[in-house]
C-alpha cells in the first residue's frame, strides 16, 4: 500500500496506544516500520494495520482516547493550531497546514451552529479506513478542549446507531 502519514501524528498515535490498547502494538515489524525510517513520513500500511487492531482489540474506544496524547507533545505546528480562538480557525489553519501532517487526508466542516459542528474525515485519494477515522476524531476531541470547547459530545451521524452519545459528560460511551 502506497502513502504515508507524518511520523508525528503517527507517533502520537501510538504513543496514546501505548497507554489505551499496547495489545495493538503487537506487531513489533509494523511498529518498527512506523516509528523508525528517515524522512518526515511513515508508511501508511504498517500504520493502519495497528490502527486496525486496536479497533479490532476494543470498538475503537482506544483511538479515540489515543489523541489525548496530543496534549504531552510539543511541535511547532501543533502550537500554530491551539493557538486558534474558533473551531472554525482550528479546521481552516489545519486545512492550510495539511501536507506537513499528511499526504492524503483533510478534515472539512460539512455543518455548523452555534453548539454543533459535524466534521468530515475525507481523502484526496483513497478514503479512510474506519481506524483512521477513530483515529482522527480523537485527535480532534483533544485539540477542540485544548484550545477551550467544553463539554464536548460526540456522535458518529453515518453510523448504524447515529443517535447514539459516543462521548458525553467526559466519558467514552
Amino acid at each position: 500500500m502506497a502513502g504515508s502519514i507524518s511520523r508525528v501524528v503517527a507517533s502520537l498515535v501510538l504513543r496514546g496506544l501505548a497507554d489505551t490498547a499496547p495489545e495493538a502494538l503487537a506487531d513489533e515489524a509494523a511498529v518498527r516500520a512506523v516509528v523508525d525510517g528517515e524522512g518526515d513520513g511513515a508508511p501508511l500500511g504498517p500504520y493502519r494495520r495497528i490502527l486496525e487492531a486496536a479497533y479490532a482489540s476494543d470498538g475503537g474506544r482506544s483511538l479515540l482516547a489515543a489523541g489525548t496524547t496530543l496534549r504531552t507533545l510539543q511541535h511547532p505546528l501543533l502550537f500554530v493550531l491551539l493557538n486558534s480562538s474558533t473551531p472554525e480557525v482550528l479546521i481552516e489553519k489545519e486545512a492550510r497546514l495539511a501536507s506537513f501532517f499528511h499526504s492524503r487526508h483533510r478534515v472539512t466542516i460539512e455543518d455548523r451552529s452555534p453548539t454543533h459542528l459535524l466534521l468530515r474525515h475525507g481523502s484526496l485519494a483513497d478514503p479512510p479506513e474506519p481506524a483512521e477515522n477513530l483515529a482522527s476524531c480523537g485527535q480532534h476531541l483533544a485539540l477542540l478542549e485544548e484550545i477551550g470547547c467544553r463539554d464536548l459530545r460526540l456522535r458518529f451521524p453515518a453510523s448504524t446507531a447515529p443517535e447514539r452519545w459516543v462521548l458525553a459528560e467526559g466519558s467514552l460511551h
